[in-house]
């Protein structure tokens, strides 16, 4: 599954939860109006950046500024 994220900068990236990934950071876990520190495997698609967290601990929630 692919989503758009926005950063503090206002620059959209692609995340992208592969199938083995939704089993440990289900979709469900990130809410539009909360705020997240993503760590990942930055890669490309089709010419797009895409940011591929690994495991849960790779999502932290984290106060919006």
């Amino acid at each position: 599954r692919n989503a758009t994220l926005t950063d503090t900068s206002n620059v959209a990236i692609e995340i992208r939860l592969d199938g083995n990934v939704l089993t440990v950071i289900p979709t469900t876990r990130f809410d539009q109006t909360k705020c997240y520190d993503i760590i990942g495997i930055l890669g490309f698609f089709n010419g797009t950046p895409q940011l591929k967290p690994r495991m849960a601990s790779d999502v932290t929630e984290v106060p919006c500024q």
